[in-house]
């Protein structure tokens, strides 16, 4: 919210430019010219009509016979009184103070460079890597989703392809900045194409390891989205890069976060970082979704062994610290009690309770489901399991390893090994399509993880015995298996 309140600020600034431009006249004509050059509406009327096309540097301003953009006879006439965090008073100031009018500074962009890695995930080098020389480099309408786009960059170090779905109608989203940045900047962007131009010419006659080096360095520019004008340079043209920008952006996060008084309350923004808020959507998705498969599309990740590099190791640290010493209070209270029963234990270190109608539930074995397992809620089971549940009725889908209230016993097992091997029988049989995204490609995959729990060569005789039996057609494969 912090950094959307500053880019409201950034676009009444722009819309302040547009009005007094529409109020003001050519200072530089007329028999009242000294009054003229007082009024700021003026020099906010002559600095869009030289820039309409291109940007002028500071210097060539006596060209146009305005270098009275640089004073008044009256004093000096100030730019936009608007100052994003770390900005000097040179913002408002000048010649170059009174483009932010109508451009941005280096610190108005830092804003929406903010806002789209925080929307996206992204990092310092791959939101570089947005090329906007041409709108399909950049976005396209998502083939499955017409209300949705995707964004595309390219991540140099990687030597990949990244891409992310976006809102492409929500103000404050990747698509909409990326848009009105392209459409805002567009003079900057024609300045560097004309002076690319200049020095292709110039190569093409004389090569040189400098030219070759500056024109690299203009192509660059030319794709970026995150031009700017550059407040010491006199009109010079910036942009955003992977080597040079790091410190600048990691100091501007941090000087909103004090502005707005959100330190006191989230210390980490303190020592943020354009690194920590890729970090922070990776570990965002894996928290609310409990899928690492889910983290690793959101990582845009070629395997999982790249995406535990991403997880927030100290904050997995954390979590697993305070289920140590939750368990050892439980323990202690049970051992206190004359008891300590593994599947009560964890009941209680999951809910925090353990009710006499659970212990009944799962003493009697006639209460197991078809994976053998103890059920907390064979009447409600969880919504990711059955959405379709009627109240009051006995649970019909029973994928028991995939639910919270599933209890896992030592004698779980064997129905658990042979279960995985009627689920590889029935793969083998379909074609890819007809498994992937099924709820037996779920099954298949959390059974696979709660065996994990078990002897792993206990658990491979009785896989292979299954798998023997179902080879040799003296079983057949599921008994009943709910398929949706």
């Amino acid at each position: 919210m912090a950094l959307r309140k500053e880019a409201r600020e950034v676009s009444a600034m722009f819309r302040e430019g547009t009005r007094l431009a529409d109020d003001g006249r050519d200072p530089r004509v007329g028999d009242d010219r000294a009054a003229a050059w007082s009024e700021p509406r003026n020099h906010a009327w002559l600095v869009r009509e030289l820039t309409t096309e291109t940007i002028p540097f500071q210097g060539e301003l006596s060209t146009y016979n305005a270098t009275g953009l640089l004073y008044s006879s009256n004093g000096i006439v100030s730019g936009p009184s608007y100052l994003p965090p770390t900005m000097s008073s040179r913002g408002s100031e000048g010649y170059v103070g009174k483009l932010r009018w109508f451009f941005p500074g280096l610190y108005d962009t830092a804003i929406y460079f903010w806002l789209v890695a925080l929307h996206t995930g992204w990092n310092l080098a791959t939101l570089v890597g947005i090329d906007v020389s041409r709108e399909e480099t950049w976005r396209e309408v998502h083939p499955h989703a017409p209300d949705r786009v995707l964004m595309h960059a390219w991540k140099k170090r990687a030597d990949r392809h990244q891409q992310v779905i976006c809102n492409p109608n929500a103000e404050f989203h990747p698509p909409s900045i990326i848009q009105m940045l392209v459409q805002r900047t567009a003079p900057l962007r024609r300045t560097l194409v004309r002076r690319l131009e200049a020095l292709r010419e110039q190569y093409a006659q004389k090569p040189s390891p400098t030219l070759a080096r500056q024109i690299n360095n203009l192509e660059e520019g030319t794709k970026s989205p995150w031009l700017f004008v550059s407040l010491g340079k006199g009109g010079e043209i910036g942009w955003f890069s992977s080597t040079k920008t790091v410190s600048t952006l990691n100091t501007f996060i941090r000087a909103v976060a004090l502005k707005h008084g959100l330190i006191s309350d989230h210390p980490y923004l303190g020592t943020i970082s354009t690194s920590q808020a890729r970090d922070a959507w990776i570990n965002y998705t894996h928290i609310t979704t409990g899928d690492s498969i889910v983290a690793q599309y959101a990582a845009n990740h070629r395997n999982s062994r790249s995406l535990r590099y991403y997880l927030a190791r100290h904050r997995y640290q954390r979590s697993s610290e305070s289920k140590v010493r939750e368990l050892q209070t439980y323990a202690f209270s049970e051992i206190q009690e004359g008891r300590l029963n593994p599947t009560r234990l964890r009941i209680l270190i999951e809910t925090g309770r353990f009710t006499q109608e659970q212990a009944n539930l799962l003493s009697d074995i006639r209460n197991r489901t078809r994976l053998n397992m103890g059920c907390l809620g064979p009447y409600e089971p969880s919504k990711g399991v059955d959405p379709n549940h009627a109240k009051g009725v006995l649970c019909r889908v029973q994928r028991c390893t995939g639910c919270s209230h599933g209890i896992v016993f030592e004698d779980s097992m064997q129905r658990l090994a042979t279960t995985l091997a009627d689920l590889h029988h029935e793969r083998s049989t379909r074609p890819l399509a007809a498994w992937k995204g099924t709820s037996l490609e779920d099954e298949e995959r959390s059974i696979s993880a709660t065996l994990r729990q078990f002897d792993p060569e206990r658990v491979r005789l009785a896989y292979h015995a299954r798998e023997r039996a179902l080879q040799a057609g003296e079983v057949m494969v599921f008994d009943g298996y709910p398929v949706y």
